[in-house]
């Protein structure tokens, strides 16, 4: 009997899977089950589709209630009328327009963590609280800042390969860097923002290629104000289940994954939107070489609804994916892909 089909006595079958999609259309209810995973989520990325919203980034680590937002400078927001809870198989949302406006399209981003259960690390010369699971390469760290250089335990088991942080309590931007294609670094952008500030390296992350147990920061009042929680979310890749990096090739070269690729982000490595795209927003078109056509996307630096390109698109493959709209063959195109 295979995993996904064997069911535990007395409790829900055991949890497949560390990476899930799901989308609805919202009905104004209070206390909607939004289910269809095989696992119960702690990362929940919620972004509305049809109209302009903000995203709303809830987790386990902080609890699920609260939540920040990729797109604006806003400190973290408690309501209990958004996401209320997790459960195997997903979550239970309110009626905050945001969520489950009548009639309204959503899609969310689900990660299976550690269920909420956070370690302490002293890995750095900063003490963080980790929540980690390092077969799926992601964790979420908390910090507290003290606006000078200091290094940081990610929990990962690996180098870092993503990651971006916000202050929950200051009204800061989201400092991200992405290590490219392992000889290309880029420190110097925000999530939040379109640019590249590649002075901003060594404000932000002292221009330090993270290890296998931490990151740096420097005496950025973002990445690291005095006394201000932050928090962290850090990704590196692993076969079969994620992979990130930076082609330089042109539209019509595939760039292999060794998955087929379930949600991409994208963007120009000297700036540009950061571009998001996913599976669940298919609408099947075939592309050039057989694969599925992806047109619409989000844009995680912006609330704006969901958009469409009037030609192209990013074509999935089973083992990776051609890139046809977002390429530069200049500075090249970093990429984030989950499977």
């Amino acid at each position: 009997m295979s995993l996904n089909k064997r069911v535990i006595a007395g409790g829900p079958p055991p949890e497949v899977g560390t990476f899930g999609i799901l989308t609805w259309t919202g009905n104004g209810q209070t206390g909607r089950a939004i289910s269809g995973l095989t696992f119960t989520p702690d990362f929940v990325w919620v972004k509305e589709r049809s109209s302009g919203s903000s995203h709303y980034l809830h987790n386990t680590a902080r609890g699920i209630t609260k939540y920040l937002s990729t797109d604006n400078y806003n400190v973290e927001g408690t309501d209990s009328n958004t996401t209320t809870n997790v459960f195997y198989g997903g979550f239970t949302v309110g009626s905050d327009s945001a969520h489950n406006d009548t009639n309204v399209t959503y899609v969310a981003w689900c990660w299976k963590i550690n269920g909420g259960t956070t370690s302490s690390n002293t890995s750095g010369s900063i003490t963080s609280t980790v929540e980690a699971n390092t077969a799926a390469g992601i964790s979420i760290v908390q910090y507290t800042g003290t606006q000078n250089n200091q290094s940081v335990g990610h929990g990962l088991g690996g180098a870092a390969e993503f990651i971006f942080v916000k202050a929950a309590d200051a009204g800061n931007g989201w400092p991200a860097m992405h290590m490219g294609d392992g000889t290309s670094k880029y420190w110097g952008y925000r999530l939040n923002e379109t640019g590249l500030d590649t002075g901003n390296g060594a404000y932000f992350w002292q221009n330090f290629t993270p290890n296998s147990t931490i990151f740096k920061v420097g005496g950025s009042d973002e990445s690291n104000r005095s006394g201000n929680l932050h928090i962290a979310y850090c990704f590196r890749s692993i076969s079969g289940v994620s992979k990130f990096g930076r082609y330089t090739s042109n539209a019509s070269t595939k760039i292999t994954t060794g998955f087929e690729p379930k949600l991409m982000m994208f963007k120009y490595a000297n700036g540009g939107d950061w571009y998001i795209q996913n599976i669940e927003c298919y609408d099947g078109a075939t592309g050039s070489n057989g694969g599925k056509l992806i047109k619409r996307y989000l844009l995680a630096n912006s609330a704006s609804a969901e958009q469409s390109v009037s030609t192209g698109g990013v074509e999935v493959m089973s083992d990776g994916f051609y890139p046809t709209n977002w390429f530069n063959t200049t500075w090249g195109t970093i990429y984030m892909a989950w499977g």
